[in-house]
C-alpha cells in the first residue's frame, strides 16, 4: 500500500519492513493511466516522480497496472493511446530504476460491455509485444488465472523471457464453459485444472526469480 506507506516515510516503512523480513514485491501504478480525462492523468504524471522516488528509497523496484481487455474504440487506436501514456509513465520510473508490468485480463466475458464494445488486448503476447514497444523496464504481470483463460500456453512464457515479466499472480480454476467464467470463482493452487506445474516450470527455465503473489479470489475472503 503505498498511500499508507508514504504517509508513514521512509525510515518506519524501513523498519516496518525489517521488522517483518520482508521485501516489497509490488505496488499498484499510483495514477489512473488509462483515464480519458487527460488533465487527470497529467496531474498523476507530476506526482509519480515522488512516488517513484519513495517507492526506490524503500526498496520497491515493481509497479503494476491493469490493461481492460474492453475497449470503447477499435483496438489500433486504443493501442496507440495506451502505448502513448505508458510510454510517458516509463520513462518517469526509469529514473529511479522502477519497473512497470501490465497485467492482462483473460475472460471471455471482460472482452466487452455496452461501453467498451470492441475487444482490446487480452494474451501474454500482445501484452508483451506492446510492452516492448513502451521501454526496456515495461513488461507483463503473469497471472496464472488469466494466462489459462486467455488460451496460453508455456511456449509463450518461454517467448516471452526474463526480462518482459515483472510479477507474478497465481490461483487456480475450476473446471467451467469459457462462458461462464467469472472472476470471483478461483481456487487456491492445486485445487482445479491450470497446468501451474507447466506454468512455474516455464518461469524457471526463463530464470524468473521475483515476487508470486497469490490471488484465490472468491476461495478466499
Amino acid at each position: 500500500n503505498l498511500n499508507a506507506a508514504r504517509t508513514d516515510g521512509v525510515e518506519a516503512t524501513l523498519a516496518l519492513l525489517k521488522e517483518a523480513n520482508v521485501k516489497p514485491a509490488v505496488a499498484n501504478l499510483p495514477l489512473q493511466f488509462a483515464t480519458p480525462d487527460e488533465a487527470a492523468f497529467q496531474t498523476g504524471l507530476k506526482a509519480l516522480p515522488e512516488n517513484a522516488q519513495f517507492a526506490a528509497a524503500i526498496g520497491l523496484q515493481r509497479m503494476t497496472a491493469v490493461l481492460s481487455p474492453a475497449s470503447p474504440v477499435p483496438k489500433d487506436e486504443r493501442r496507440k493511446f495506451v502505448k502513448d501514456r505508458v510510454m510517458a509513465i516509463a520513462e518517469v520510473l526509469q529514473k529511479s530504476n522502477i519497473r512497470l508490468g501490465l497485467e492482462f485480463l483473460g475472460p471471455v466475458y471482460m472482452r466487452s460491455n455496452a461501453k467498451s464494445p470492441h475487444t482490446f488486448m487480452y494474451t501474454l503476447p500482445d501484452t508483451v509485444a506492446l510492452a516492448a514497444e513502451c521501454g526496456t523496464n515495461v513488461g507483463v504481470v503473469l497471472d496464472a488465472w488469466h494466462w489459462h483463460h486467455s488460451g496460453g500456453s508455456t511456449a509463450e512464457i518461454l517467448a516471452a523471457g526474463k526480462s518482459r515479466i515483472v510479477h507474478v499472480h497465481v490461483s487456480d480454476a475450476k473446471p467451467a464453459p469459457p462462458e461462464e467464467v467469472r472472476d470471483n470463482q478461483r481456487h487456491m493452487p492445486g485445487e482445479g485444472v491450470i497446468d501451474l506445474v507447466g506454468f512455474f516450470q516455464a518461469l524457471k527455465k526463463v530464470g524468473y526469480v521475483d515476487g508470486v503473489s497469490p490471488e484465490p479470489l472468491g476461495r478466499v475472503p
